[in-house]
């Protein structure tokens, strides 16, 4: 990317790495660190036109997510509570969001966090 001069990076953080969610602390500490790592590789790259973002996801239909629910079927209600949304993400839904970060769509979106959350953010 130093030598074409230009790029993009998205990275993957969470709705718990801007609010408390539940999620153990560790989690949330990883996840405050991505947004911090963004911020601060925007900054730095920025100069030679590289831009930087990231995806701050909500609760996601994985296969991870899927075998919980199916073990504990009340989890599925306990991931989506405090949403407006009441329904996880499809993977598919957060894809098409990376590709919008990583496209010339969002050739003047740096340094920032795209939620794709079910609205946990806004309430």
């Amino acid at each position: 990317m130093l030598d074409a001069g230009h790029g993009t990076i998205v990275n993957t953080a969470s709705s718990a790495g801007l609010i408390a969610t539940g999620a153990p602390s560790p989690y949330v500490a990883a996840k405050h660190a991505v947004l911090g790592l963004t911020k601060a590789t925007a900054a730095e790259y920025g100069a030679y036109g590289i831009r930087v973002s990231s995806l701050v996801v909500g609760t996601t239909r994985t296969e991870m997510i899927d075998a919980a629910v199916t073990a504990n079927p009340a989890l599925e209600e306990a991931f989506v509570a405090r949403q407006i949304q009441k329904r996880m993400a499809e993977p598919q839904e957060v894809a098409e969001a990376a590709l919008w970060l990583l496209s010339d769509r969002s050739s003047f979106a740096t340094g920032s966090h795209v939620a794709v959350d079910g609205g946990i953010l806004a309430i």
